[in-house]
Formats: structure tokens, sequence, C-alpha cells
């Protein structure tokens, strides 16, 4: 049968283990047992599922995985912690929750580099990001799997890293695109409303706080100029050595917010109980130091 998964890499150290399967349509978990016995699937070692001893995001999760909140209704009740970045492209999402992830101890899943990593395949394969029946087609029989190393996130599609390969202006376009589509936001959005109710974790994208993970305690939405961002992509590409121009740049990252923030499924806005950072005249550490002390003040000082 054909699965959508997010399981074990052996490149990597700290891995979540999740398959989301069509034919059996149910989930399995090897986060905490390192098993798949409740699918019949072969087992896999215990020493596979090591976290990094210098900072292993479960330990932390022991003393904070779950703390108590009030609801409107004066009711205390239990919950994993959740954090929902949403924001537009060139915001600085991916390394700002990178390193509010660090400093709280918990996972930061990075959904954009799903939905590019499924474009780039689109791209790759000759697949037209326009047809959604292909897309989505392609989008259901691939394999995807996510990994967490020291220098962050790794997304593989059928064993293959193209991790590096899925910031181009070309598949940052083409993730826009593929993620219109309701089959291919169906099965994402499935996949990681599962990881979050897992573990704790941040994760980051552009309706996160408003279709993923509605119930989230921490909402931000991370913004920046227009100007600002396209400097910061551009400066991004400039840095790895691409052919860049400003203009080009900037006129991208503009179609690209009218695609996000018009699009019929699930369009980009922040949610109306969500925090508005702008980032604009701020340091990269002022933003992280902001959001952290959004998050002591949600969780009333238990993840500060």
């Amino acid at each position: 049968h054909q699965c959508l998964a997010y399981k074990h890499a052996p490149l990597y150290h700290d891995t979540l283990l999740f398959s989301t399967c069509k034919a059996k349509n149910r989930y399995v978990s090897a986060w905490d047992t390192g098993r798949f016995d409740r699918m019949g699937l072969r087992e896999r070692p215990q020493s596979h599922l090591a976290l990094p001893q210098e900072r292993n995001p479960l330990q932390a999760a022991d003393s904070h995985k779950k703390y108590y909140i009030e609801s409107k209704q004066k009711e205390t009740f239990l919950m994993v912690l959740n954090i929902a970045m949403d924001g537009p492209v060139g915001a600085g999402k991916s390394s700002i929750a990178d390193a509010v992830a660090k400093r709280l101890g918990i996972l930061h899943l990075d959904t954009g580099a799903m939905y590019r990593a499924i474009g780039l395949t689109a791209l790759e394969k000759g697949v037209p990001v326009q047809d959604e029946q292909a897309v989505t087609a392609l989008c259901q029989a691939l394999s995807m799997t996510v990994g967490h190393a020291a220098d962050g996130q790794h997304t593989l599609v059928d064993g293959r890293d193209v991790t590096g390969f899925i910031r181009t202006p070309e598949v940052s376009m083409a993730a826009s695109t593929v993620a219109k589509y309701a089959g291919v936001r169906a099965a994402m959005v499935a996949l990681q409303r599962r990881l979050a109710q897992e573990t704790p974790m941040l994760v980051d994208g552009r309706d996160i706080g408003t279709r993923v993970l509605m119930n989230a305690p921490v909402k931000i939405f991370l913004t920046a100029s227009a100007e600002e961002r396209a400097r910061r992509r551009y400066q991004e590409m400039v840095n790895k050595g691409m052919d860049a121009n400003f203009d080009d740049v900037l006129r991208d990252l503009r179609a690209r917010d009218e695609q996000d923030m018009h699009r019929a499924v699930d369009p980009l806005r922040a949610a109306e109980d969500a925090v508005t950072v702008d980032s604009t005249n701020l340091t990269f550490d002022e933003v992280v130091e902001a959001i952290l002390r959004i998050v002591a003040d949600k969780t009333g000082g238990a993840w500060a």
C-alpha cells in the first residue's frame, strides 16, 4: 500500500517515526518504544532512536512535557506544549524557530520544507505543478522522511536528502503552487497534527495556528516588510554563491505573498489569538528573546 512517512533515517540522531498509511488508515508511532509491532512491521533497535546526549528534547520534555493551564471555563487540563508559528516567505521562520526550539529544549518541525520537497520532486520528475491531480498522485506515492541533526532539519524524499535543493526561487514558487491543493494539504496536515500530539514541538508554516494546531496555547505570527524580507533572502542566496538580483527576488516574494494569502485552501493569515512579531527593525537575537517572552507569558512561566 502507499504510505506518506515521517520515519527513521539512520543518517540522523534524533528522528521521529510516524507513518500515515492509506490502506489501514491509522498511525504507528515508534518515538518511545522503537517498535512497529502495531502494524506488524519489523522492529528497529531501540538504540537507533537515541537522541544526542548534549541536547535531548525528550529529557527536557520529562520535566516540562505537560503543564496545567486554565481554560475560559475555569477548568484545568493537561496538554503537551505546541507552539504554532506562521508568517510570510522570508520572515525568518525557520532560523528563528530553530533558535527558539533549542532554547526551550524541544523539537522544531519546518512544514514549509515538506511542501518544498514536494514542489522540487514535481519539477525534477516533470510533473506540471499546475496539474492538481498529478501532483496529488505524486504526493501519495512518495516517501517523505525528516530527520533532525546538529545543523537542523533534513528532508528526504525516497531516501534522498533534498535539504540543499529546496530554497531556490523556482522551488519556492512550486511549493506555493502545490500547497494550494486540498489533497496535498490534507496529507501534510494530518501528519503534522499527529507529530505535534506526541511531544513538545514548535511547528512553523503558513497555516499552523489557523488549521494544523488551532488549539496551540502559543501562536506567533512572524513578519517583516516585503523589502526587508527580500533583502534577507537575497543575502542568503548570495552567501550560497547563487546568482541573484534583488529586484527579481523582491518581485518573486511579492508574487509568493499574493498566492499564499489568496489561495482557496488554508490561506496565509494570522490567527485571531496569535501574537504578531514584526522583525523588520529587530536583530535576530531580539526576535528570539521576544518570542521566548511570549512563550513564558502564555504558559504562566512553565516554559520560561
